[in-house]
């Protein structure tokens, strides 16, 4: 075991001169609070009395923009591991995160020393119940809002939230990346919303090959309006036929219809027809889905130039809703 130096000098009442083998330091404080200048630069919180105690660096070096952790301080750091699993150190190095970061250690400085005040003066009152009630809240209330690397990244989220409510969307897809990239867990979340925010910028192309590359899920209700909306036809046709079974679309006739315009929209009307022949063409009661399927199959009638089975289908519609789409005026 080797030699070393520690001696302490003290200077006045509640200040120290400490002397080590790095140099000289200086303490100030009382039983139950000191902070400490190392003589390495660091100003260290020390607090704490009847078996609970806490040890802090107050100006931990931050070229990396994030918060630092005392390299000693291991029951910390394994807590932070054991929250934060999926934030890896590469993940750090984002310039977003790095901001609020920096402004995350901002506030945690200025909690500690108003924390500091509140607690010496407590101390100097002799008031030690409270003075050790509030050590213990000020402890966790440390280590769940400032020392929890999610928090840090809900803010994120928050912001971009409220960015892409703000319609300010380029800016929006910039924060849900870097929570991604910060917060890989959250990836699928944040990638629809990003799909969105593309899709509101007015470029619904570019939004659904981002929602190709990037693995976006969709209900088959929403992905069968985007390939709609970009006219697809022949995406849609391929995914109406293997996402809905025959059941799925005799209870929902609208989805024949679809599957027929589809189909007349790339120039196959007869095949169109013969899709509408296979669904619920002798069913009596209506609703809005079967005015819908009896709207395809009049103007594939129409199309085919059978004007009366067209002008039949337009009549059971009217005698249902006069007000659907154009019937009024093809009767």
């Amino acid at each position: 075991m080797g030699f070393f130096l520690r001696k302490r000098i003290k200077l006045s009442k509640g200040v120290s001169l400490n002397l080590s083998k790095s140099g000289i330091g200086i303490s100030y404080g009382v039983k139950g609070f000191r902070i400490a200048q190392k003589p390495n630069g660091q100003t260290q919180l020390n607090a704490g009395r009847y078996g609970l105690y806490y040890r802090k660096n107050l100006n931990t070096k931050d070229n990396q923009g994030k918060i630092e952790l005392n390299e000693n301080d291991n029951n910390c750091r394994e807590s932070i591991e054991e929250n934060n699993s999926v934030i890896t150190e590469g993940n750090y190095d984002n310039p977003i995160f790095k901001q609020y970061a920096k402004q995350t250690e901002k506030r945690f400085k200025k909690y500690c020393i108003i924390s500091a005040i509140i607690l010496l003066t407590l101390i100097i009152t002799h008031h030690p119940i409270l003075a050790t009630l509030f050590g213990i809240y000020s402890f966790f209330h440390i280590r769940l809002k400032y020392f929890n690397v999610d928090g840090i990244v809900d803010k994120i989220y928050e912001t971009a939230c409220d960015l892409k409510n703000n319609k300010e969307y380029d800016k929006a897809i910039e924060y849900f990346n870097a929570v991604k990239e910060i917060s890989p867990e959250r990836t699928d979340k944040c990638s629809k919303i990003i799909f969105y925010c593309i899709k509101y910028n007015n470029d619904l192309e570019t939004a659904y090959n981002y929602a190709v590359e990037h693995n976006v899920y969709f209900t088959k209700s929403e992905e069968k309006e985007i390939l709609q909306e970009l006219k697809k036809y022949d995406d849609l046709i391929e995914f109406i036929q293997s996402s809905y079974t025959k059941e799925e679309k005799d209870n929902k006739p609208s989805l024949y219809a679809e599957l027929a315009e589809a189909f007349i929209a790339v120039g196959k009307t007869d095949i169109a027809l013969q899709v509408l022949s296979n669904g619920p063409i002798s069913r009596r009661k209506m609703d809005n889905d079967m005015c819908l399927f009896r709207y395809a199959l009049a103007h594939c009638f129409e199309l085919l130039g059978k004007e009366k089975e067209a002008k039949k289908q337009y009549a059971k519609i009217y005698a249902y809703n006069t007000s659907f789409k154009d019937v009024a005026l093809k009767i």
